[in-house]
This record gives C-alpha cells, structure tokens and sequence, in this order.
C-alpha cells in the first residue's frame, strides 16, 4: 500500500474507532463513511473492503463484515493492515478464536508494532488465556519496559488466584463462550467489555463486563437468559463465586 491510500485509510479508521455510542446508531454518519469508503474503491480496493468490513461489525451485520475483510485479504493476504482490522472487528464481535488467528498473521507481518501485541494480550484475556495473555505481555515489555504495568499487575494476581483456587483456564472459557452464545442468539455481537478484580471485606473474584448499548430492561433480560442457560450447567456452577460473568450498560468515558 502507498503512502497516500494508507493516509487515508488510517484517517477513516481513527475516525470509526473515536465514534461515540450516540455516533454508532447515526445511520446517516455511518452512511458518510460507507460513501467515502466507496469513493476510494475506484483506487484502493483494500481500503475500502477494510473501511466498509468495519462499519458492518458496528451495525452487528456479521456476513458484510467478513465479506469485505475477507475481499480485502483477497487483494492482499499479507497486508498488515488488512489483517490487524479483520481482527479488530472479529475481536469487537467476539469471534476470538478467529480475531487471534489474525492478530498472529498481523504480528508475523509486523512484529514491531507494539498495537498488535497489546490487542493480542486482551485477546487472550477473554479467551480465559492468562498464560498465553501473559507470555505475549513479557514480549510487550521488551519493547515498552514501562508501558504495561497495571496489566502485567492485574494477570500476575489473576495467574495465582486462578492457581490458588484450583480454576481452569478452559472452564473460564466454557463461562464466556455461553454468555457470547446468549447475544449471538439474539443478534448482538458488537460490545464493549472489561475484567478486573471485583472484591469486598468477604470474597474476592473475577469480574468480566461484556457492556451492551441497550435499554436496562432489555440487559436484565439478557442476564436472566444467561442465568437459565448457567443453570443447566453443572461444570460451570462452582466456578461462578469465583469468577463473574455479566452483562452491564454500556457508558461513555
């Protein structure tokens, strides 16, 4: 890719990845970038299959996401960006093990950029992979010795805590995929999320976020429906006073 179609790429993609909530549900906003994305297909085809794969996760059309991603890594399979965006969606619509997959292909392209590390390492974290996430964070810190601490903190006490509580990475994955299974069935895929420690004066767990841009009512809902499907789990029930799994409101920061 030459210098001035990857200036534009670049700009379009900071544009899409600095929408607010309020932008994302803005069809005519939406509707500008899908133009601009067409206007550079004439002379650059990948960055338009990439623009347009990205603004198709964000409006939860799964089929237009990897149709455009994947005609991008037609034109160009080794291409970082190509790969680092498909990613990127995959990632937003919790098709992780996929999202993985691209983020390794990105990183065999450009191991240097410190991005496709980072986004590997979160990754990982919603896989249930804190030893992998961890590994891929000491690679970070050669690079950035002082960049990652918070996180180098938080999956050094999740690795004992997994360890000391006798919990399996896989049984943690097990967890997740079943609350991913609840919002695919229902035709949302597009999220935020976050995990931390969530504790108080008597017990101490693990906390995964997974934020939805939807009416309290209906995130209640939703929780109620992951909580039948939980229930029918035998292996997962002793896992949930350790680890928590939940939807919540989606917020700006």
């Amino acid at each position: 890719m030459t210098a001035q179609p990857k200036l534009k790429l670049n700009e379009i993609v900071e544009k899409i990845n600095k929408l607010s909530l309020a932008d994302r549900k803005n069809t005519f906003l939406l509707g500008q970038i899908k133009r601009d994305a067409q206007t550079l297909r004439k002379n650059d085809a990948l960055s338009a299959s990439i623009i347009l794969g990205m603004v198709a996760s964000i409006e939860n059309n799964i089929d237009e996401m990897r149709s455009h991603h994947e005609n991008a890594l037609r034109i160009n399979e080794s291409d970082f960006f190509a790969n680092i965006n498909y990613a990127a969606s995959l990632w937003k619509t919790w098709f992780l093990s996929e999202a993985n997959d691209y983020y390794l292909k990105a990183y065999e392209t450009n191991p240097s950029d410190y991005r496709v590390i980072l986004n590997l390492v979160n990754n990982l974290l919603f896989m249930g992979r804190f030893k992998d996430a961890n590994s891929w964070l000491i690679k970070l810190e050669k690079q950035f010795p002082d960049g990652q601490r918070d996180a180098k903190k938080f999956i050094e006490e999740a690795l004992d805590f997994l360890n000391e509580n006798k919990i399996s990475e896989k049984d943690i994955k097990s967890y997740l995929d079943l609350a991913v299974s609840v919002l695919h069935s229902q035709g949302i895929f597009f999220t935020g999320r976050d995990v931390s420690f969530s504790e108080d004066e008597e017990s101490r767990s693990i906390s995964y976020e997974i934020k939805l841009d939807l009416p309290v009512r209906q995130i209640v809902d939703l929780n109620w429906k992951f909580a039948e499907k939980l229930a029918e789990r035998d292996d997962l029930l002793d896992l949930v006073c350790k680890v928590n799994v939940s939807y919540t409101p989606w917020r700006e920061r």
